[in-house]
């Protein structure tokens, strides 16, 4: 069985609609934007709330199983293997698509008034 590398399309999301929906709700974005199966949604999901560490856990899991000879079938880690690679791809493409947006929306820092105007505090603001 080969594997073709699947092409991650990208949100297409604005610097305004990073900063209303955070970082899950651009990962929802990606998948929106792609044909991910159920599996791979969910664990791009899991990466993009920050409890993606038991994904990989539990393919190293798997991993070990197959290799130390347990019956584990063949097609059961290989999907395994292949959902957690176009998960941990589409996460990256991700990263990659906020950190340009991040790069193009700098904003400024600036000393404010804080909302109780009791003290000043440094925030960046956004045009």
């Amino acid at each position: 069985m080969s594997y073709t590398s699947p092409t991650i399309l990208p949100s297409g999301s604005t610097f305004a609609q990073l900063q209303s929906q955070g970082f899950a709700g651009h990962a929802e974005a990606v998948i929106s934007a792609n044909a991910f199966s159920e599996d791979v949604k969910t664990r791009l999901r899991h990466f993009a709330r920050g409890t993606g560490d038991g994904q990989v856990k539990n393919m190293a899991s798997h991993l070990t199983n197959y290799l130390c000879g347990n019956p584990t079938p063949t097609a059961e880690v290989n999907t395994q293997m292949l959902n957690l690679a176009t998960a941990l791809k589409a996460l990256l493409a991700s990263v990659e698509e906020v950190a340009t947006l991040i790069a193009a929306n700098t904003g400024t820092v600036s000393t404010v008034a804080s909302k109780a105007g009791t003290h000043l505090a440094t925030k960046r603001t956004f045009p």
